[in-house]
């Protein structure tokens, strides 16, 4: 199956063919994690034991039939029984191993159902100062710096740039760190970080910060640069449409920024 991926780029759009994914990448710093066995090994052996189990119930019968025992047809359910649970255990456990170490929040998932192939995203990435970028996007239509609020109550500008004002329901007031400040720092950072790969990157990454909860307003939610949960994929999708990155573009950014990555989707 084909697919033409991004409405914004013509110059040239990734092609798959088979059973290609209808999502972008996602990474996640450090190694994948090594079974210590044989995954695909130990599924066929435990089908065997499924097959195993169904050839004494079918042999149970016949013997149901003269010496009206029922013991094999017990022991091949015994078998099959538990044959598909340590199936389905082996199945999906390196999938759960994954979700556990980076649970799927509504950003991801947002990402992941509403972006296309073309696209991919890295979680935490690792910046020179032991800073972290919380999520970042590339594709054809940009670059992006996505940090979340996950607050409830109200968020206010105040007259230092470097913090903003948190009230919460309780009437509780506390001052938290602008993240639009945090992530131009971060975006310094990544530009450098580039520049030293070798990377033209000639428009910067956008800076923006996601709202985790509907129940948040103040004057720093109208800002430009904040967004509600509902509107960031939307964002990443259509503005600047004069951003037109080609995949090959796009694939070189993935490279030099998953080398100490692995993928988790």
């Amino acid at each position: 199956m084909n697919y033409v991926i991004n409405r914004n780029n013509p110059q040239g759009t990734k092609k798959s063919s088979g059973t290609a994914s209808l999502s972008p990448k996602v990474y996640a710093p450090g190694a994948p994690v090594k079974p210590v066995y044989d995954e695909e090994l130990l599924q066929k052996f435990i089908r065997g034991e499924i097959i195993f189990g169904s050839i004494l119930m079918a042999i149970g019968g016949f013997v149901l039939r003269y010496i009206e025992s029922a013991s094999f047809i017990i022991a091949g359910l015994l078998f099959v029984g538990m044959g598909i649970f340590r199936l389905t255990q082996t199945k999906f456990s390196g999938e759960n191993k994954k979700k556990s170490a980076y649970p799927e929040d509504r950003l991801l998932f947002r990402l992941k159902t509403q972006l296309n192939p073309d696209w991919f995203v890295a979680l935490n990435y690792e910046l020179p100062d032991d800073g972290k970028i919380a999520t970042f996007v590339a594709g054809p239509g940009g670059l992006f710096v996505i940090d979340k609020v996950d607050l409830s109550g109200e968020i206010n500008v105040t007259d230092k740039k470097s913090s903003w004002k948190h009230t919460a329901p309780d009437g509780e007031v506390n001052k938290i760190p602008n993240p639009l400040e945090l992530n131009r720092k971060k975006i310094d950072q990544l530009q450098k970080r580039f520049s030293r790969q070798g990377l033209q990157i000639d428009i910067p990454p956008e800076n923006c910060v996601v709202l985790m909860k509907h129940n948040l307003s103040g004057s720093a939610t109208e800002l430009e640069q904040v967004f509600r949960l509902g509107e960031i994929t939307d964002y990443i999708v259509e503005q600047n449409p004069q951003v037109n990155f080609t995949w090959e573009k796009v694939d070189k950014i993935e490279q030099a920024m998953t080398e100490s990555m692995h993928r988790i989707y």
